[in-house]
């Protein structure tokens, strides 16, 4: 365990170059009786000193290192963070202080750090209103807080969790082989919730990583100060949250812990990421700290309440192989597969803007984000320019299906400011929408609000009148919800309606057979990949997810993207095709 312990170490931690003199606390520093040693860890000594020459009180931690364990680089980090506060000039955060670092010693064998005492209170001796205040404010400072120079503390990427949790979990399974079962459901949901993650990029935020109560003090002016910064690092933002249940679980009852905890919990992400790294840190103490300690108490009594802190909706969950399919197109993006063959026609297919969580609905910001990018990257035209385009660049149209209020809100603005065109495909009887087959409950465009978007310069096109399951339907149902839908919906606009999009893409042979007579010009899919116009009712679409980041989007649009996309939707569609068959069959 020693040998693991050293490894993991050098990993993550900094280091120091050791003198070669002998270290010893200073002559000039006596200790002061009474003092109980607040780290039994430590091969060493700790306690608080008064120095005769100014009379003030300092405290004093020695550590013997013969071998380079794990409390040795702990010590050192410490120091480092300490040493970096004090050559700015700063004796702590923006909203909490520090301890001052005032001498520094290091040989191979021995170091010694001698620091300001903060004089106050530990948190735990507070009213749980305090400590929730205090925490709260705590935990906003850390992950706003921008270093200046972020090469001075050690780094633990979102890779390395993912990696080692295999190791503390082997460890874990190892000393409790008769909670295989429990162990089993934890190695499952960490992965479950970590694959909702991208492997391969870190929100990186400082981390005290050790907000126990003890080591959050108030001084007697009532400023928070935080002391013992050996486990700091740069690392997953959530991280010193994730801790908050092992370290109050006994202080502070479950329901307001978990206000705590949702009130920092801001999406779909970031649910997954702290429970992924909720669960990383129980079983690494499981792992590390001593069967019946304390802290194994604490552990194992967070993990049975784990569920009450941050229910996952369900329905926004994707499966692991869309996630892949993520991965897949965020290394496609960074590798720069862009390179274009000539007349190639995309045509993305978007929902919803709006931050609602459902997975559909793309956040103001990232639908900013990406729209400004086709802008600078791609030939952006309107559907119809789209279908008779001839030239050599990239053509690209926007589309949003289902017919959204937020669409009208978010996204059209946006769009008019940049001069860019957008289809909106509609359901001509909204009120009656099926909303099992929508799955959500967002408000959709009344007519009124459809022709505003028309007289935006937008066209619009028709997505049956309830957004029923077609391939469900009998011919009669069929009609109802094409033709006469389109012919009820064209009335009330005063418009043609010439295009058609397939509700969830989804299509039978009688489907089109219907969309001939009702007159379409055109239906749209979202099969993924290039938009081929060789069957004008079969025409490919790219659906856009809401939670995609910047990099997968951009890899969606190169031409192995598309391929990749095109591959991944059919096997979608093969899919819920065998699930359908087995419904039946029941």
């Amino acid at each position: 365990m020693e040998l693991i312990n050293v490894v993991l170490s050098q990993l993550f931690y900094s280091k120091y170059k050791a003198a070669t003199s002998a270290i010893s606390i200073p002559s000039n520093f006596k200790k002061v009786k009474g003092f109980k040693t607040v780290n039994s860890r430590l091969n060493g000594s700790t306690g608080i000193y008064r120095n005769s020459r100014d009379k003030k009180d300092y405290f004093i931690k020695t550590l013997n290192h013969p071998t380079k364990n794990l409390n040795y680089y702990h010590f050192l980090n410490e120091v480092k963070f300490l040493e970096y506060f004090s050559r700015q000039q700063r004796k702590g955060l923006a909203g909490f202080s520090v301890p001052k670092l005032i001498q520094f010693e290091h040989s191979k064998s021995k170091s010694m750090l001698i620091t300001e005492i903060i004089r106050g209170k530990s948190l735990k001796l507070y009213p749980v209103n305090q400590k929730v205040k205090v925490l709260r404010d705590l935990l906003t400072q850390l992950s706003n807080y921008e270093l200046e120079n972020e090469n001075f503390l050690g780094r633990r990427s979102r890779l390395t969790y993912l990696i080692s949790f295999l190791f503390f979990w082997f460890i874990t399974f190892v000393k409790y082989p008769r909670k295989t079962l429990w162990l089993l459901q934890l190695f499952i949901k960490f992965y479950w919730n970590y694959l909702h993650l991208n492997p391969f990029t870190t929100d990186w935020t400082l981390s005290h990583r050790d907000l126990h109560p003890d080591n959050i003090v108030i001084t007697p002016e009532h400023k928070v100060s935080l002391i013992d910064w050996e486990l700091s690092v740069l690392t997953d933002s959530l991280y010193d949250l994730s801790l908050l249940p092992r370290f109050y679980t006994e202080q502070i009852k479950q329901n307001i812990l978990a206000e705590i905890i949702q009130s920092q919990v801001k999406n779909d992400k970031d649910k997954h990421k702290f429970v992924s790294l909720f669960i990383y840190n129980c079983i690494q103490t499981l792992a590390l700290d001593e069967k019946y300690s304390s802290s194994i108490k604490n552990v194992l009594a967070a993990l049975t309440n784990m569920s009450d802190y941050l229910p996952i909706n369900k329905n926004s969950i994707t499966t692991p192989f869309e996630k892949i399919n993520g991965w897949i197109m965020e290394a496609i993006s960074r590798y720069k597969f862009s390179r274009f063959q000539t007349n190639t026609k995309i045509i993305l297919c978007y929902h919803s803007v709006s931050e609602s969580g459902w997975r559909f609905s793309t956040p103001l910001k990232n639908f900013e984000d990406q729209i400004t990018y086709l802008k600078y990257n791609f030939k952006i035209m309107s559907l119809s320019q789209l279908l008779i385009y001839t030239g050599k660049e990239t053509a690209v149209a926007i589309t949003f299906d289902d017919g959204y209020e937020d669409i009208l809100t978010n996204a059209l603005p946006l769009l008019e400011k940049l001069n860019i065109p957008a289809t909106a495909f509609v359901l001509g009887n909204p009120s009656g929408a099926n909303r099992d087959e929508l799955d959500n409950n967002l408000k959709l465009l009344s007519v009124k609000q459809i022709k505003s978007l028309y007289d935006s310069g937008w066209e619009i096109g028709f997505h049956t009148s309830t957004h029923a399951n077609l391939s469900s339907l009998t011919e009669s149902e069929i009609v109802k919800e094409i033709r006469i839908g389109k012919n009820n919906l064209e009335k009330k606009l005063g418009i043609n309606l010439n295009y058609f999009a397939y509700p969830r893409g989804a299509y039978t042979s009688e489907v089109v057979d219907q969309l001939k007579n009702a007159g379409f010009e055109a239906a749209f899919t979202v099969d993924g990949g290039k938009a081929s116009l060789k069957n004008k009712l079969l025409i490919s679409r790219v659906p856009v997810e809401g939670r995609i980041s910047l990099n997968q989007f951009k890899g969606q649009l190169t031409p192995l993207g598309l391929f990749m996309t095109r591959i991944f939707l059919t096997g979608l569609k093969y899919k819920q095709r065998l699930e359908d068959y087995l419904s039946n069959e029941k």
